[in-house]
C-alpha cells in the first residue's frame, strides 16, 4: 500500500507504512472531530513500586478477572501503575489490544502492569464504560493496530489513544 500525505499532515514525524496507511487515515477522517479522548480523560502515570496489601494485575490476567476477586498480594515486584475506581485502563501491547476495562471499587489499592495506560475521567460528559464500548469498535481497533511500533513487543504510542476523536454522537449516547 502506498500513502501520500503532505508534510503538514504528517503525524508527529513518525514514518511507517502502517502508521500513515490510507486505511488508518481514512478512519481518522471519518471519525474527525474537534474533541478527543484527552478532553474527557487524563492519562495518569502514577508509578508505584513499594505497596503493601494490594491487588496486582498483569497482562497475563484476562480482563474478566477484574470483575472477580483475586488474592491480595503482600507486596509487588517491580513497578506498577496505580489506578482508582472508575479509571479506564487499556493495554497498549499488540496481542492485548482488546484488553481494557473500567476499574471497579475494591477494598485494596489496585495496581496494573506498566503496559496498561490509565485514563481518569475529568468530566462526566463521557463515561469510562462508554469509552470501553467505543474502544471495541472496528475503527478504533484498526487505528490502534496501525499505530504500533517495535518488533518483539509491538505497542502503540500513548498519544495515539489520547488523540482519538470523540464525536458528538458518542457524547449524545452518554447523556441519554
Amino acid at each position: 500500500e502506498i500513502s501520500e500525505i503532505t508534510f503538514l499532515n504528517l503525524n508527529n514525524l513518525i514514518l511507517g507504512s502502517e502508521f500513515n496507511s490510507s486505511t488508518k487515515l481514512d478512519i481518522l477522517e471519518k471519525l474527525s472531530s474537534n474533541k478527543k479522548v484527552s478532553d474527557y480523560f487524563e492519562l495518569k502515570t502514577d508509578i508505584v513500586s513499594d505497596v503493601k496489601d494490594v491487588l496486582s494485575y498483569d497482562l497475563t490476567h484476562t480482563l474478566g478477572n477484574f470483575i472477580h476477586n483475586i488474592e491480595v498480594s503482600k507486596s509487588i515486584i517491580g513497578q506498577r501503575k496505580l489506578a482508582k475506581e472508575n479509571d479506564f485502563i487499556i493495554s497498549r501491547l499488540r496481542s492485548y489490544l482488546k484488553e481494557f476495562a473500567v476499574v471497579e471499587k475494591r477494598n485494596h489499592k489496585q495496581v496494573f502492569s506498566s503496559e496498561y495506560l490509565v485514563y481518569r475521567p475529568i468530566t462526566n460528559l463521557l463515561s469510562s464504560s462508554l469509552l470501553v464500548a467505543y474502544s471495541l469498535t472496528n475503527e478504533v481497533q484498526t487505528v490502534l493496530n496501525c499505530s504500533q511500533y517495535g518488533t518483539a513487543h509491538p505497542r502503540f504510542f500513548e498519544f495515539i489513544f489520547s488523540e482519538l476523536p470523540i464525536s458528538d454522537a458518542l457524547l449524545a449516547i452518554n447523556n441519554n
